[in-house]
């Protein structure tokens, strides 16, 4: 039975050994390992599945997978707790049978939740702090203005930090906005230092010439997704020579307002066309 972090360090191994013995014709030994990589992949999911549930992850719960059956084992607080994590079990991709042999007690995961009240960080926390400073650092990345610039996003509680070096007053407002326009960032502290205008790069213009409409229009719709004050299930977008047209409902001038700015601070983007943008 393997925890977590377990998981992932049997996974890397398996995939080395694939990788170093597969040459040598060993179709047999590769077919066990590609058994044990699938199990060990379906084993990781699912513990991760149990740490990121919010009825769950409070809980001591142990994870073996045997072919395409999923072995739980551990202690939960109740018999409704037993079955949710049976049932996410049966629904992950890859799993067949369920063999369920999780104890209740009534005081189990007391203890878990008794850090979390004394805030001390939990695997959820974690992965939800890791997962906002990614999409923070992606933002930054697609974003004309702060692209090429030395910008550090570390994420604790929700709270994001930026620290570096930028060229301007804009690219440190700029950074800050993109931060904090970000669905589940509570916060962010700026702590980035402008160093003075830096020349106007000829190969970032030039990257931003001749960048992709299928890009520019894949990270429209990645940004307008993740902005906490865009509708995005409801923009249409497309994108023909640098020009994206953005059609659909919005809720408010604002939020019409909010949505082409963003588009228009990504790489590459020449204009945005947002006519059909209608204000509902």
């Amino acid at each position: 039975m393997k925890t977590v972090n377990q998981t992932i360090y049997l996974i890397g191994i398996l995939v080395a050994a694939v990788v170093l013995f597969a040459p040598m014709g060993l179709s047999a030994d590769a077919n066990d390992l590609g058994q044990a990589v699938s199990e060990a992949r379906l084993e990781g999911q699912l513990a991760a599945t149990y740490a990121l549930n919010e009825h769950l992850s409070v809980f001591d719960i142990s994870v073996d997978v045997e072919g395409h059956t999923a072995i739980l084992s551990g202690t939960v607080r109740d018999s409704a707790q037993r079955d949710l994590a049976e049932h996410i079990a049966h629904d992950l991709d890859g799993i067949e049978a369920v063999d369920n042999r999780l104890e209740v007690d009534g005081t189990a995961g007391d203890a878990a939740a008794g850090d979390e009240r004394r805030g001390e960080r939990t695997f959820r926390d974690r992965v939800a702090d890791s997962s906002l400073t990614a999409t923070v650092k992606s933002k930054l990345l697609w974003n004309r203005n702060t692209s090429g610039l030395d910008i550090s996003v570390m994420t604790r509680g929700g709270t994001v930090t930026l620290s570096g070096d930028v060229d301007s007053e804009t690219s440190k407002d700029t950074a800050e906005r993109l931060a904090r326009d970000t669905d589940g960032v509570r916060s962010v502290d700026n702590q980035l230092n402008v160093r003075g205008e830096a020349p106007e790069d000829d190969g970032e213009r030039e990257f931003a010439d001749t960048v992709s409409d299928s890009w520019i229009t894949t990270k429209a719709r990645s940004t307008l997704s993740l902005s906490r004050d865009v509708g995005a299930s409801s923009i249409s977008i497309e994108t023909h020579d640098g020009v994206v047209h953005l059609s659909g409902d919005v809720s408010s001038e604002e939020e019409k307002r909010q949505a082409v700015a963003l588009v228009r601070d990504l790489r590459g983007v020449r204009a945005v066309q947002a006519d059909d943008l209608v204000v509902r």
